[in-house]
């Protein structure tokens, strides 16, 4: 998946004339990709995870280890969605913040790094992509 979405952006991003067409398909393959990870991990942790002490649940182990880092991730890409509705330098601060909240969220959770790191370059190249001037 984060192969995917890291091509697919990259050809969105160098091959799409229209600006706002890109951001908004950049923000979405980021939120994709963050998404994926996170619906994943949650999977895994709770169907399978048997060896657990009395008391604790497997999830137990997510929120402890993930969520803080789903939790900014998210802060992040709501950002970005946010980010859309902007034009010109606010957009462009807009989807900054988002993506160095997702980097923020890595920091965190190094081991989600293999989704949210090209996620926050999506969103940095969405930054990218926003006019100068409104």
């Amino acid at each position: 998946m984060t192969v995917a979405v890291t091509i697919i952006g990259g050809f969105v991003a160098g091959l799409t004339r229209r600006g706002r067409v890109a951001r908004t398909v950049l923000v979405v393959l980021a939120a994709a990709s963050v998404g994926w990870v996170l619906i994943w991990t949650w999977y895994g942790s709770s169907a399978l995870v048997w060896s657990v002490p009395p008391g604790v649940q497997s999830t137990d182990y997510w929120i402890a280890s993930v969520l803080p880092a789903a939790v900014v991730c998210g802060a992040g890409i709501l950002s970005a969605i946010v980010g859309l509705v902007f034009r010109g330098a606010g957009a462009r601060i807009v989807l900054s913040v988002g993506a160095i909240a997702v980097l923020a969220g890595t920091v965190l959770q190094p081991g989600l790094a293999i989704s949210t790191l090209p996620a926050a370059g999506l969103l940095a190249a969405a930054a990218v992509r926003a006019p100068r001037r409104a």
